[in-house]
């Protein structure tokens, strides 16, 4: 999926490179790969790291308030927030090890890339 929306050019990269290098770093775990969404409808992108806690809450109160969709960018967590998020149809879970700190703005651009 994100090859194939850089190829396209949708997202501009410094170098092939390093577009392969954040790629190969991005994991698809659940929910469609690129969701359909009319220009009037909200989707909602958050990266997120050990969110077991709130993420039933974040998730049920944005598709209370109208949000077609949620993608989720899992950060490396290490207890059940990608279980938990999973288990909505409308969401769309990512899996990505980069250390957020080193590799924010290119996380962010991959996770837009999705929409």
């Amino acid at each position: 999926m994100i090859g194939h929306l850089i190829r396209n050019g949708r997202r501009s990269w410094d170098t092939g490179f390093e577009c392969a290098f954040i790629s190969s770093h991005f994991r698809h775990i659940s929910g469609p790969r690129q969701p359909t969404c009319g220009r009037d409808q909200i989707v909602v992108l958050c990266l997120v790291r050990d969110g077991e806690e709130w993420i039933d809450e974040f998730i049920r109160y944005y598709i209370g308030a109208g949000v077609k969709h949620i993608i989720i960018v899992d950060n490396a967590s290490t207890d059940l927030t990608v279980e938990k998020a999973r288990g909505y149809k409308n969401v769309t879970v990512f899996s990505c090890k980069l250390l957020f700190r080193d590799f924010h703005l290119k996380i962010k651009q991959i996770g837009r890339a999705s929409c």
